[in-house]
């Protein structure tokens, strides 16, 4: 079945099929997970929530995002290969989950003089689940080590770079999860030439027609003449590799000025869209996945009584992740 992810589908119901059926196979091999409620329950650290066993293994079920990343993992991996020709590509990847979804593919792929692992994950409940599927599989040789930690403390255990870095500890707009310090935590233990995955985040201001976008969804004609639903008003947060090296060595956020007037009829709501740019040519768009759907800042309805407003966004890491807002 993991091997399915690199085949070409001619519908979307076929990859979504496809990861359903994933999930089923490995929430078996696990045990029947969906019986145990207390595996919902998150862990609350400094930086942010892990989210709890059974939603993390649900995650499969986003089927747009596991394709891609899957792919996008693939494809870095055999670009490590070409790139670091006669070496064994080190993998750290960080919030594994229970099922270490976005991995198993590639594990299945690659041996273990090609590719080894270092599987991070927080939870108790979901580290035993992720090394009984592990061991279960037969992929124990793939594994450089198990850890259990928190990623933002995590140390190797001697100097040697990883080639890659990955991590999918987030939700829309990196908010509430630990999707920013865990990589400029790791960031450091990565090759200088080594991949970044996702490669970038980023998070865009944004005002927004609900209402438009609704009919465009649904195939309906919308007036040529008309603004478009979304209109970028400017980057909040770029967040890739650049960024997490700078933030580690102590550099702030940087912070997004802007203005909009709220009470525009053209737009009803004030947002922060996501794209993801996994790997390469692997992108996840806005509304493609639930990683990326807009997260509403303000709304309002349409009126003849506008008034323009002015304020400035900075990212800021704490117990509950996110973006604060200033007035300018």
């Amino acid at each position: 079945m993991a091997g399915c992810f690199f085949k070409d589908f001619e519908t979307e119901v076929e990859k979504l099929e496809v990861a359903t059926r994933f999930f089923q196979e490995l929430e078996a091999l696990s045990g029947g997970m969906e019986s145990d409620m207390h595996i919902e329950n998150p862990v609350k650290t400094s930086t942010g929530v892990a989210i709890g066993t059974l939603m993390a293994a649900q995650c499969v079920k986003d089927y747009i995002r596991t394709f891609k990343f899957v792919q996008g993992v693939n494809q870095a991996i055999k670009k490590a290969r070409s790139k670091f020709p006669g070496q064994t590509i080190r993998i750290i990847y960080a919030g594994t989950g229970p099922f270490a979804t976005l991995a198993l593919p590639s594990m299945f792929e690659f041996s273990g003089e090609d590719v080894k692992w270092t599987l991070l994950e927080i939870n108790e409940e979901t580290f035993q689940t992720l090394k009984h599927t592990i061991q279960s599989l037969g992929l124990e040789d793939r594994v450089e080590r198990f850890v259990r930690c928190n990623a933002v403390q995590f140390k190797p255990d001697d100097s040697t770079f990883f080639h890659i870095l990955l991590s999918e500890t987030m939700q829309h707009a990196l908010v509430r999860e630990q999707q920013v310090s865990i990589t400029s935590h790791l960031s450091r233990f990565l090759h200088p030439e080594g991949f970044f995955l996702p490669q970038e985040v980023k998070v865009e201001v944004a005002l927004f027609n609900p209402a438009k976008r609704f009919k465009q969804l649904q195939g309906q004609n919308v007036e040529k003449d008309l603004p478009s639903y979304s209109n970028i008003k400017g980057t909040a947060l770029a967040w890739n590799r650049q960024m997490a090296d700078a933030v580690s060595r102590g550099d702030s956020f940087p912070v997004f000025p802007f203005s909009f007037e709220k009470g525009n009829a053209d737009y009803t709501q004030l947002i922060l869209q996501t794209t993801i740019h996994i790997f390469e040519n692997h992108f996840l768009y806005p509304w493609e996945s639930g990683l990326t759907t807009p997260l509403i800042l303000d709304q309002w309805n349409n009126s003849k009584n506008k008034e323009l407003k002015s304020y400035c966004i900075q990212y800021q890491v704490s117990e509950n992740p996110g973006f604060n807002f200033t007035k300018k």
